[in-house]
């Protein structure tokens, strides 16, 4: 902002221009450097008044009427949604996005034009019982963390005209943030819906989704398809025919940990007549709620892409884990 309000001309005038664009006051040249600042902090603090109270001159002018934001449920309703009715969920977080609109890879995921245009068409897909879920973050910017609201700033700013071309603002959305808790009550309530359930985990060679803590300890079955840790829409054929070859019945449910990939695949699974769900982060965010009270730490046996070294994983030894693996992706 400094380069639009201290000119770089060195005339006796000189015009700023403020981000709303009609505020222009003549200066006379300034005898000290001193002078100058004092100017601008003078601006400066103006600028933040017209910030604070930028809220009610948009309504002053109705100009709010015009903003529309998604229609996109709560983490309770999502929840309650996926564990009450028979249905799929494809989610759309900001890795999705930008992967798809900025063509910005993420640390496991490389740019493919294809994934791009398969994303493209899960979100613009109207299919009964196929969850489309989103972040709520259009409006107000409620992460807790600072990190967090810098990048959904940038998100928000970059993605939301490409976004709203391929969403219908009159729809009912459901919240990505669904696998991203926690509430030891949210977790409780996952742990009631895997019980009984027959599974088939779709995932990193080195994700292992439930191992090692008790989020799936009750279900009646468990398969297990690995596929490459990065990069696996490379391999997305291969995986999508490993997961129509499996002897499943209807009430198996396909629980996807693979990224962007993740998204593709349980629109496609659901398409094929299969309950599936990008299932996310729910693992590594239990793991982190139970050994470190939500904070960001490595699991040194499961591969965790947000922290560093979080890709330098132990190798896995556990019999009722390797017993499961069906079928493995490379």
């Amino acid at each position: 902002m400094l380069d639009k309000i201290i000119s770089k001309k060195r005339t006796e005038t000189f015009v700023i221009f403020t981000f709303f664009g009609k505020w222009q006051m003549k200066v006379r040249p300034y005898k000290s450097l001193s002078e100058k600042i004092k100017k601008l902090e003078k601006d400066n603090q103006y600028l933040l008044y017209r910030i604070k109270n930028l809220p009610y001159e948009l309504k002053d002018s109705d100009y709010l009427n015009t903003i529309k934001i998604p229609k996109v449920a709560t983490v309770e309703q999502t929840l309650d949604k996926i564990s009450n009715e028979q249905v799929s969920l494809a989610r759309f977080g900001d890795g999705e996005l930008m992967l798809m609109f900025r063509d910005r890879p993420i640390r496991f995921q490389e740019v493919d034009a294809k994934l791009q245009e398969r994303l493209k068409e899960v979100l613009s897909s109207n299919i009964e019982g196929m969850c489309i879920a989103l972040s709520d973050n259009w409006g107000y910017l409620h992460y807790p963390t600072e990190g967090s609201q810098k990048i959904w700033a940038e998100v928000a700013a970059k993605c939301r005209k490409p976004l709203y071309e391929h969403i219908n603002l009159s729809k009912d959305y459901y919240n990505s943030n669904v696998t991203r808790i926690s509430s030891i009550d949210l977790f409780n309530k996952y742990k009631q819906f895997f019980k009984d359930k027959k599974l088939v985990i779709v995932e990193g060679d080195k994700t292992r989704f439930g191992i090692g803590n008790d989020l799936i300890a009750e279900a009646k079955e468990i398969k297990r398809i690995l596929c490459p840790a990065k990069n696996a829409f490379s391999r997305y054929d291969k995986i999508l025919n490993a997961c129509k070859s499996l002897n499943v019945d209807n009430d198996t449910i396909f629980l996807i940990a693979l990224g962007p990939t993740a998204t593709v695949l349980a629109y496609d699974l659901h398409r094929l007549g299969k309950r599936a769900l990008d299932i996310g982060h729910l693992d590594i965010c239990y793991e982190w709620s139970i050994r470190a009270n939500g904070e960001r730490i490595n699991i040194s046996d499961k591969y965790v892409n947000e922290v560093n070294g979080g890709d330098t994983v132990q190798d896995c030894k556990d019999k009722a884990y390797l017993s499961q693996i069906v079928e493995k992706i490379v």
